[in-house]
């Protein structure tokens, strides 16, 4: 059909000599041309969408770029799955069109807030991605008006299922965990991939460690100190577990790994870890065990069931993140509980690490695994 003959099967619409008609007269015919054309926009967005990626939007206006989207990713991929589709990609948006995110750099260290972000993104957002095979890739936005468009013509699927990029709305990924576990729902965990754990099994083997290894996260960090590991009562659990016969794996946090520590004799000290999310993730889920405080690299073992974890200290009143009035407000969690997910290899001890707390409730998990085997 000739361009001719196809605009005047549209002539009513869209031909300035038929505005004049009757027709056009009664429907208002010049004003029908722009709503024509709204409408053959929308039809060829809407049909032109990627129907096989859903689009998970991590929003910078209302979350961190921290060990968070531990927590946002299982709720993506809950999402891909429920839609159908095939694979996803994660979409980070800044938090305004002039800054990357809403608060101040945590780190005390005299570097700038935009260079440590970056780092966080680049260390921490962007690798617990990948940790999800279903994750193809990883989009960040320079502004937001660039998530806007990505939002209007791409992408048929997305999460979260409705976004306001203009009025962005904070989204409680817990609390939607929460909601999802009582519905029924299987929460997709994180796996570690098979080149991971070969390197960490490689790792394990050049220090004759045996499969009865334990791993010990500290947190060191320059910012909410009330928080960090006792590390006195660390080594001396160190040690208690090597008399009874465990290997011992440290893991520092990023801000002290080349910081002096004394004791901690017999014990081996995975740098790697500390700097790759990849091998991190593998030797926690190849652990006997992993034994930590409460803070950010905890979120991988709690969103992967096959990470045996005791978690302490997680009630610091001096900070607001790990207050019982917030833990109960936004994760619906009082003294005592587990988290939803939690399996029976995985515990929170709602008590300071002491050492004879730690080794308390390491002798009673030990047992449960030992019987289960």
């Amino acid at each position: 059909m000739r361009i001719n003959d196809f605009a005047d099967r549209l002539g009513l619409w869209i031909k300035p000599n038929y505005i004049e008609t009757p027709f056009a007269k009664k429907w208002g015919g010049a004003f029908c041309v722009p709503i024509f054309f709204k409408i053959l926009e929308w039809f060829l967005r809407f049909t032109g969408k990627n129907k096989e990626t859903l689009y998970a939007y991590y929003d910078l206006a209302t979350t961190s770029p921290t060990y968070d989207i531990a927590n946002f990713m299982p709720l993506a991929e809950l999402a891909r799955i429920s839609t159908g589709c095939k694979d996803m990609v994660v979409v980070i948006v800044p938090a305004t069109n002039t800054k990357d995110t809403r608060e101040a750099a945590r780190e005390q260290n005299g570097i700038s807030e935009k260079e440590n972000n970056q780092w966080r993104l680049d260390h921490i957002v962007k690798p617990i991605t990948k940790l999800y095979k279903n994750c193809r890739g990883v989009m960040v936005c320079g502004k937001r008006w660039e998530a806007r468009g990505l939002l209007n013509n791409f992408g048929k699927y997305t999460y979260p299922r409705r976004i306001s990029l203009l009025l962005p709305e904070k989204n409680n990924y817990w609390i939607a965990v929460e909601k999802e576990h009582k519905k029924g729902s299987k929460i997709p965990c994180w796996e570690a991939s098979e080149i991971s754990k070969k390197l960490i099994k490689l790792w394990l083997c050049s220090r004759n460690i045996s499969q009865r290894f334990v791993v010990l996260t500290f947190r060191e960090a320059t910012y909410n100190t009330a928080r960090n590991s006792k590390i006195e009562e660390w080594e001396k659990v160190s040690q208690r577990l090597i008399k009874l016969g465990y290997d011992v794996v440290i893991v520092r946090d990023a801000e002290a790994t080349y910081d002096s520590l004394g004791g901690f004799q017999g014990c081996h000290f995975c740098t790697d870890a500390v700097w790759n999310i990849a091998l991190r993730a593998a030797l926690y889920e190849l652990a006997y065990m992993n034994m930590m405080v409460s803070h950010g690299p905890s979120m991988l073992c709690e969103t992967n069931s096959r990470c045996r974890y005791l978690m302490f200290k997680i009630v610091v009143e001096e900070c607001f993140i790990s207050r019982e009035e917030h833990l109960r407000l936004a994760r619906g969690l009082n003294p005592g509980d587990n988290p939803c997910t939690a399996t029976r290899f995985q515990k929170y001890v709602w008590e300071d690490d002491q050492n004879d707390v730690i080794m308390r409730e390491f002798s009673e998990m030990s047992k449960k695994i030992e019987e289960s085997q």
